[in-house]
């Protein structure tokens, strides 16, 4: 989710960028394994003119954040090595389509109360979410969030170490969380951000991008360098967002159409790699 709303140099841009999006969310102790790149409550409805939770003054910061009753602290759901949390996102420039889907198993803290989480909407913006509680129906659970998986991407769950992205489908982002260490192993849990004092229903988890998501990314802009046909650039441009998630608030995502844009990406690139973020949000560059 970077933004483009104020013209910056490409120093300034790899600078300002920091964080991804909140939720409000720890991770269930036990081991963590993530996929490499490619690939009941009501709903609480948003309106159409809706604005990202909140905007600090200081380098333009937008923060989705999923707040939960301090009482009610929601885990994601891990069992073995794997985190039953994914980030899906689809860029189309042509359609002026800039998304993204978020995805979670949750078990209540202290109870076996399992439920499915989702939100989505435009890359900067609050979107739209449903939490759906499937009580102590541990594999009813599992299954709904394996079947919106497949909805979405056309992958099956269990064979996301292998993800392939598919032509007009969501993307996965490949990710590493960050661990805390502990003696007891049932306390293993992924290191998190002090929550805002203010509000002790909010905190944020760190992770960084995989080395194979920069990759492709390069990827993407090596296509982009070398392509003479504009629909060929445009797919690549496609690819390349959807890999480097940008914030281009209501406009169309822009063309990468020289060597100047180019060489802005790369740099910022190179910044991500290794860089910690926070949960789903990043800091936006303002043109």
């Amino acid at each position: 989710m970077y933004s483009t709303e104020n013209k910056t140099s490409a120093n300034d841009a790899t600078k300002s960028f920091g964080k991804i999006n909140t939720l409000d969310t720890k991770y269930e102790p036990e081991a963590y394994n993530v996929a490499g790149p490619s690939k009941a409550k009501k709903a609480k409805r948003k309106p159409k003119s809706e604005e990202p939770y909140k905007e600090e003054k200081k380098g333009g910061v937008y923060t989705l954040m999923v707040k939960q009753p301090p009482q009610k602290e929601a885990l994601v759901y891990c069992e073995g090595k794997d985190i039953w949390d994914c980030k899906l996102y689809q860029t189309n420039i042509g359609e002026n389509n800039n998304k993204y889907f978020l995805l979670q198993l949750r078990k209540e803290n202290g109870e076996n109360a399992y439920s499915v989480w989702r939100r989505w909407g435009r890359v900067g913006y609050q979107g739209q979410e449903i939490e759906k509680s499937h009580g102590d129906n541990l594999e009813k659970a599992k299954n709904e969030f394996k079947k919106k998986f497949k909805d979405k991407t056309k992958n099956n769950w269990d064979q996301r170490m292998d993800f392939e992205k598919v032509p007009g489908e969501y993307d996965l982002l490949a990710i590493e969380y960050e661990i805390q260490g502990s003696n007891d192993p049932s306390a293993v849990k992924l290191e998190k951000e002090e929550s805002d004092p203010s509000d002790p229903g909010i905190g944020e988890y760190r992770y960084k991008l995989k080395s194979e998501q920069i990759e492709a990314g390069k990827s993407s802009l090596e296509i982009i360098k070398n392509c003479k046909e504009e629909a060929k650039r445009i797919d690549a441009c496609n690819e390349f967002y959807t890999k480097i998630p940008h914030d281009f608030r209501m406009k169309a995502p822009e063309l990468i159409m020289d060597m100047e844009a180019i060489a802005k990406k790369r740099k910022l690139l190179k910044e991500l790699n290794g860089k910690i973020m926070n949960s789903l949000e990043f800091w936006i560059e303002r043109t």
